[in-house]
């Protein structure tokens, strides 16, 4: 009995014990978007999904959305896999100058979202980051050293690989691959 005690009383115990070193720690809205702070003190854009009347995933951003560089002294440095998928009212995203990672489908099924901006300092794009969209272009700013853009379509930064043809751009526009790609990702042309 003494010993089904101790070990209750211990496995409450751990219970309370800190999360393990890189788990998240805490979750919080600001102006309407919803982040995750890490244990490194880095932020992270997170989903804020909510189910339709028939059932459908949809996400609650919606309209102009400008994305903070900080918020009390945290840098914003990633947006998560999905974390705008299926914002049927996005219009824009501002993204933030010390942005880092973009996650898998982070801006796929939004319907009015037309061109995008993708911060110098990003090194990571995830899988079909702006697929199944509207997109008219993609824009990479300059001093980007992994991404580049041109005419509005994302290639890696040697323009050896054609990465994303946004879906809404006129295929007239782009007769020929560009010299030089040796290469064109998955789902690139998915319209």
């Amino acid at each position: 009995m003494k010993k089904n005690i101790f070990i209750s009383v211990l496995f409450a115990f751990a219970l309370c014990l800190p999360n393990p070193v890189g788990a998240k720690t805490s979750t919080f809205s600001k102006d309407g978007i919803l982040y995750e702070l890490l244990e490194n003190g880095t932020l992270r854009v997170l989903p804020d999904v909510y189910y339709d009347s028939e059932g459908v995933e949809r996400n609650r951003y919606s309209g102009n959305i400008v994305i903070p560089d900080m918020i009390d002294e945290h840098m914003v440095m990633a947006i998560t896999d999905r974390a705008f998928a299926r914002c049927q009212n996005l219009l824009s995203v501002k993204l933030p100058t010390y942005l880092q990672t973009i996650g898998s489908l982070a801006f796929s099924m939004c319907p009015k979202l037309t061109s995008i901006s993708i911060p110098a300092n990003v090194t990571s794009i995830g899988e079909d980051a702006f697929s199944y969209g509207h997109f008219k272009e993609i824009n990479v700013e300059s001093g980007n050293t992994v991404y580049s853009s041109e005419d509005g379509v994302l290639y890696n930064y040697s323009k050896t690989k054609l990465i994303t043809f946004p879906t809404e751009k006129e295929l007239d526009d782009f007769l020929y691959i560009k010299e030089g790609v040796e290469e064109i990702g998955d789902d690139a042309f998915y319209i």
